[in-house]
């Protein structure tokens, strides 16, 4: 059971572990020390997304209307992983050691529930109209895609999970304030139409292109 997430920055949690020993010392220390070296600087990239297949890949970001759908949410660094024992030190990977990050339901859009993934750490604030989620791995960041958990929407009308606000841990221990957007969109029927005929149109004129 994800455990709530306390109010202030980043840098002020430590995560609940679910082991001991020495990860739980490292864990704990590096909770301590983003306090004394964070340094926030503006994100060039957006490393959250939503994986329509649940398998890590990003998609539109687009969701029917009507009942309850998913959002598999993720985050990702990049691919490049620092030198051994670099990570969530001095490491020059992409590595991401932590994050916080608060999801908002725009337009009617409300929260059903959210499962965090298994193998995450997280520390968890559930609202029907926000989602707060903390998460730190100093001991074994991956890199590539890594899940967050699953939050169910109630998308009974049109409506926005908007990223409201987000910060990330790199593996050189610096932050980055990412600047909030739209995650998710829920579009009206007649919107989901539109897209759809869009989508047809470009289609078409991909193939007389080609005939050409």
């Amino acid at each position: 059971m994800p455990n709530p997430v306390p109010d202030g920055p980043l840098s002020a949690f430590v995560p609940v572990l679910r082991g001991a020993g020495h990860r739980a010392v490292v864990t704990a220390g590096l909770g301590f020390l983003l306090a004394a070296v964070l340094v926030s600087s503006p994100a060039l990239s957006q490393p959250f997304f939503h994986s329509p297949n649940d398998d890590g890949l990003p998609g539109a970001g687009v969701i029917p209307e009507g009942g309850v759908q998913s959002v598999y949410l993720y985050v990702d660094g990049g691919s490049g992983a620092s030198d051994p024992g670099r990570a969530c030190n001095d490491g020059a990977g992409d590595e991401v050691c932590g994050f916080d990050l608060e999801l908002s339901g725009l337009g009617g859009l409300t929260f059903s529930s959210f499962v965090a993934d298994p193998g995450a750490d997280l520390l968890v604030n559930f609202g029907t109209g926000a989602l707060r989620i903390n998460g730190i791995d100093a001991v074994a960041p991956g890199t590539g895609p890594q899940r967050i958990g699953e939050l169910l929407v109630n998308a009974a009308t049109g409506g926005e999970v908007e990223l409201s606000s987000a910060e990330t841990i790199g593996a050189d221990l610096s932050s980055d304030v990412l600047a909030p957007q739209t995650l998710v969109t829920v579009p009206e029927p007649g919107q989901l139409a539109m897209l759809l005929s869009g989508g047809g149109l470009l289609a078409g004129l991909a193939r007389f292109g080609r005939r050409r």
